[in-house]
């Protein structure tokens, strides 16, 4: 597995080989300041993980040993089979990107988010928890939007507590909590519900109709247009259509599958994809206004997957 990162902080872009791709996840913490002050981080020798113990921790109790301190393990981060491929990718991307906006926005900059093509999830949700006021949810199929309004509603839907502790390891600090665990659900179902859940089309110049043309600071879509679109200029169709729910100099997070004709959870089939390379994308991005020159990015190339976050222009 090959992972490549671009204008993540000062550094140009590295890659790293490994089974578990954890050289890239310590790239990141490495990177990243807050990670910097607070962590001290090692790769461990064997490629479990990633050994993060906070600055003020003994160095007698700091070892790769110590399992509660190794984060990213195979069997945790990339061999589960309750959770699928793409969205064991999006539980790292994300929470990155979720750091770098804290880190270099505004509170006011930040208040709103809109993720378009949400289906059933609340990943952006979770994983923006810190960063905005109110989370938007919208999707075009609407048994994904009931299951998301039975989760506003705190009825009983899906399991959220295995993903959050996910988001959690990537985030930094020990395993969290059952108790840590409801509180981060809470707090990410209160800003659901003073934002919305939606009905969201985007091939239509208007995507989603109850937001009635209001512009949102964050825009996140996490393998939705090479879904929903069967060919190339429908696809910059609908990445425009979306593009006018941002304002100027908000912030777009883009999750893609790259070269690929369908998106499988282990041998099923679960739909068909628009085949794509990273240049079609970003060039489709490029004239929606976006900077995609100085655009956070990295591919998985092992996983066909790619992550990004630019600004609109």
């Amino acid at each position: 597995m090959s992972c490549r990162f671009s204008n993540l902080g000062n550094h140009s872009p590295e890659s790293f080989d490994s089974v578990s791709c954890g050289a890239c996840f310590y790239f990141i913490y490495m990177i990243l300041d807050h990670y910097k002050a607070s962590y001290i981080t090692q790769l461990c020798e064997d490629n479990s993980g990633i050994l993060v113990c906070p600055s003020t921790m003994d160095e007698s109790q700091c070892h790769c040993q110590n399992r509660a301190l190794v984060y990213n393990l195979p069997e945790f981060a990339l061999n589960s089979d309750a959770i699928e491929d793409g969205t064991r990718v999006s539980l790292f991307a994300l929470p990155v990107f979720a750091q770098l906006m804290l880190q270099t926005m505004r509170p006011s900059e930040r208040e709103t988010l809109l993720d378009i093509g949400a289906g059933p999830t609340v990943y952006s949700a979770l994983c923006f928890r810190d960063v905005s006021k109110r989370v938007h949810l919208a999707d075009y199929v609407e048994r994904n939007l009931d299951v998301l309004r039975k989760w506003v509603r705190n009825e009983e839907t899906i399991d959220w507590v295995p993903t959050i502790k996910m988001i959690k390891r990537t985030e930094g600090g020990p395993v969290p909590t059952e108790k840590v665990c409801e509180e981060v659900e809470e707090k990410a179902r209160g800003l659901v519900k003073s934002g919305g859940i939606h009905f969201a089309d985007v091939h239509q110049e208007v995507v989603v109709p109850e937001l009635d043309g209001k512009q949102v600071d964050i825009l996140v879509s996490i393998f939705t247009l090479e879904s929903a679109c069967r060919n190339y200029e429908e696809y910059c169709r609908c990445a425009q259509n979306m593009m006018r729910n941002l304002r100027s100099g908000g912030r777009f997070v883009l999750g893609s599958v790259l070269e690929d004709d369908e998106y499988n959870s282990g041998r099923q089939t679960i739909f068909h994809l628009l085949n794509l390379r990273e240049q079609m994308i970003l060039d489709a991005l490029s004239a929606c206004g976006l900077d995609v020159a100085n655009a956070k990015k990295y591919v998985l190339d092992g996983e066909g997957v790619m992550f990004l976050m630019a600004t609109k222009l």
